[in-house]
């Protein structure tokens, strides 16, 4: 189903005439210059390039997710020393 979606949306920015300039130029090298066989290799590389975006979100929002459970645990931390040093349990 994503793998649909993806194909869908590059299909959707190849009708707009708005390509991606990185695949397109990878697509044209894949194809040693010939523009019909770069046109039938763009949509892998753009693909390629969507699916490496994407994964590099998630690897970002699991970064700073994992900061702020750092974060939370050395205040979780903070506040259990400050307890102990005022005899609280």
């Amino acid at each position: 189903m994503a793998e649909d979606l993806m194909y869908q949306l590059v299909l959707d920015e190849i009708e707009r005439s708005d390509l991606d300039p990185v695949a397109k130029v990878q697509a044209l090298e894949e194809a040693e210059g010939d523009e019909a066989k770069a046109n039938a290799v763009y949509l892998k590389h753009s693909i390629r390039r969507s699916q490496d975006f994407l994964q590099i979100k998630v690897f970002d929002a699991e970064t700073e997710l994992l900061k702020e459970k750092a974060k939370e645990a050395q205040r979780a931390k903070a506040v259990e020393a400050e307890k102990k040093h005022r005899g609280e349990s």
